[in-house]
Order: C-alpha cells, then sequence, then structure tokens
C-alpha cells in the first residue's frame, strides 16, 4: 500500500502539466475560435448587404435609410404662385335680318375664315372669342340668331341677356337697312339700355355697285346719330374692321 503512493506522487505532476497544456491549448483555440468569429462578423455585414436595406434605395451596397414619400403633396407646399383671376365674361348678340352676313362676320372673328356657301342660321348659334381689351383679357360669348321673321321671338329673348348687340344690314341691300329700325325697336324693348353698335356689312361691294345702288355711308351715319348708337362698315370676306367692330362695342 504505501510503495503505491510514490507513484502516484510522481505521477501527479506531469498529470497536472498536461492539464495545464491542455488548458492552455484549449484557451488559445478559444481566442483563436472568437477572434475567427470576430472577423467573420464584418465579412458577414459584407456580404449580407439587404439586412439594413430600405426597400427602393438607390445604393443596395450602402444601409441608406430612404423615407418613403406620400403620393400628395404636403400641404403649403405650392410653387407660391398666385392664383390667375377668371377674365371677364360679356354677351354679345349679332342681330339682323337673313343674308345681312351674321355668320360670315362669326367665321371671320373667330377664326379669321370665310367661305361663301355658309347657310342661313336656324336658331341661334353660339361662338367664344378672347380679345385684349384696353390690356385686360376679356372672354366674349358671341351669340348668332337667326334672321328670319319665325324667329324673332328667340332672338329677343337673347337681347334680355346681353351685354351688348352689333345690328348688321348689307350694304348692297336697301330692305336689310329699312328692317334696321323694327330691329332696334326690338332691342330697345328688352328693358335694360344695351350698347348697340350699327354695322354696314359687305363693304368690299361697295366697289362694284352703282352709284345710286346700295346704301351710303352716310346714311348709315346719321341713322346710328339718331338712336345714340355707334357705327361702322365692315367686311367678312377681307376682314375689314371686322375685329375693331367688336373691340369698339367692349370697350
Amino acid at each position: 500500500m504505501l510503495g503505491t503512493g510514490p507513484v502516484d506522487g510522481s505521477l501527479c505532476p506531469q498529470q497536472s502539466s498536461a492539464r495545464s497544456e491542455d488548458s492552455a491549448s484549449s484557451s488559445d483555440a478559444g481566442c483563436q475560435s472568437s477572434e475567427d468569429a470576430r472577423s467573420a462578423s464584418p465579412a458577414q455585414d459584407t456580404q449580407d448587404p439587404q439586412a439594413g436595406e430600405v426597400e427602393g434605395c438607390c445604393h443596395p451596397a450602402q444601409r441608406c435609410c430612404k423615407r418613403k414619400l406620400s403620393a400628395f403633396a404636403p400641404e403649403g407646399s405650392g410653387t407660391g404662385e398666385q392664383p390667375v383671376a377668371p377674365s371677364p365674361v360679356y354677351r354679345l348678340v349679332l342681330a339682323g335680318d337673313s343674308g345681312a352676313g351674321k355668320s360670315s362676320f362669326l367665321l371671320r372673328l373667330c377664326r379669321n375664315e370665310f367661305r361663301g356657301d355658309i347657310s342661313s342660321t336656324l336658331g341661334v348659334d353660339f361662338q367664344v372669342k378672347e380679345l385684349l381689351v384696353d390690356g385686360e383679357q376679356t372672354t366674349l360669348q358671341i351669340w348668332d340668331t337667326a334672321g328670319q321673321e319665325r324667329y324673332r321671338s328667340i332672338s329677343r329673348s337673347y337681347f334680355r341677356k346681353a351685354h351688348g348687340v352689333l345690328l348688321l344690314y348689307d350694304i348692297s341691300s336697301q330692305s336689310s337697312f329699312l328692317s334696321v329700325r323694327r330691329w332696334i325697336e326690338d332691342i330697345e324693348g328688352a328693358g335694360t339700355a344695351l350698347p348697340l353698335m350699327l354695322v354696314g356689312n359687305k363693304s368690299d361691294l361697295r366697289a362694284t355697285l352703282p352709284e345710286t345702288a346700295g346704301v351710303h355711308t352716310a346714311h348709315g351715319q346719321r341713322l346710328a346719330t339718331a338712336h345714340n348708337c355707334l357705327f361702322c362698315e365692315t367686311s367678312a370676306k377681307d376682314g375689314t374692321n371686322v375685329v375693331e367692330a367688336v373691340l369698339h362695342l367692349a370697350r
């Protein structure tokens, strides 16, 4: 029994040192594994760029924080421009006998065109024209009324809603000029004093008329003065004074 003691005692230092070396190697291995883990972690961060990526990012390799914008502009984010005030709107009525050239006058005014084959207006035609009147953009609603006798009641109803009237006659037709007084009575019977311009249309035909035929300029001026209205002669065919007549009335 006593002989076995020294053997155990002699083995203890070797076993102890072996255990120490095992512990040291295991600790070294642990340190190495921890260092490997640390060195591996940045690699994982680099290899997994989508970990912190936001959907729609323009740089996927970087960790952007791109915010999602609302589809609606935030309140108060306007450009600072003031809203444009609507232009004033005035209603003008074209009146006169059938064949006086009202439809051709309106076509020349709105589209700067002329057609000799325009049919007579049935009821009422309507066009919109924007003009610069005394430096102000102005919208004109122009109503072309039929000149036939059976439509006279319709024309009277439009006189009540109008801001002004262009009363046309054909300078080559005495009968259309003689009807002007009846038209003026209808306009004055609308109940309100309307600005009125007497227009002698088809002035381009004067050169082809005999001296005693047609309606002289002086006769038209005299009639306009008697009824305290404006006067001019126009030609829808060549455009003479068409825009000027409307501008003069709109002022």
